[in-house]
């Protein structure tokens, strides 16, 4: 096996100390995606915000602090990242202001219509039927909600060998397609250089 898929099989695991010093790294790595998704989201004080894959739960005390008459929640199918991010966001917790939840995609513990805002980085490329898993995105937005989707291109640059093994790959027109199928509307999808990568960040209404 190379460094590169040990690497790549380590991050989608994200257990043991190994598994959350590349998650860290990971989450790192992303940061700049996470900035750009969550300018485009445009967040109001009322919004009620579902992150789905949190990681160390950076974004959801940033958003925790803009949605002051709202609320953030998330889901994340690793356990070693729902305990750190629950860490890092104990005192948020503590006052109702954040909810977190080890539980996938394929099946979001929240009711119909409880989010105005869905967010998610970089990690459409990890869920497991991405056409039934984006209904139930649909399900748990209200009427008129949004639903940002970052993400970097597909045939990435030279130098990022992770994306060989199942990592950042997306296609706008594949992305488009998918969220048409569930049923979004309003589709665009926002692009931004960043040094030697190009960001990007799908919004559809619901």
């Amino acid at each position: 096996m190379s460094f590169d898929a040990f690497v790549a099989r380590r991050l989608r695991d994200s257990q043991g100390s190994l598994g959350r010093m590349l998650a860290s790294w990971m989450s790192n790595a992303h940061n700049e995606l996470n900035q750009f998704m969550k300018q485009a989201m445009c967040l109001e004080p009322s919004d009620r915000v579902l992150e789905i894959g949190f990681g160390a739960g950076k974004l959801i005390r940033e958003m925790a602090h803009i949605t002051t008459n709202g609320g953030v929640a998330g889901v994340d199918t690793s356990t070693a990242m729902v305990s750190r991010a629950t860490r890092n966001n104990h005192k948020l917790i503590s006052s109702g202001r954040v909810t977190l939840v080890n539980a996938s995609v394929e099946s979001i513990p929240f009711d119909d219509a409880a989010f105005t805002k869905v967010c998610s980085a970089n990690t459409l490329h990890l869920w497991p039927d991405p056409e039934e898993n984006i209904r139930e995105v649909f399900r748990v937005l209200t009427n008129g909600g949004t639903l940002a989707l970052g993400f970097c291109s597909e045939n990435p640059p030279d130098g990022q060998p992770l994306a060989r093994h199942g990592f950042a790959l997306c296609s706008e027109d594949s992305v488009m397609a998918l969220l048409r199928l569930a049923g979004f509307s309003r589709i665009e999808i926002l692009q931004e250089k960043r040094r030697q990568t190009t960001l990007y960040c799908a919004l559809a209404t619901r």
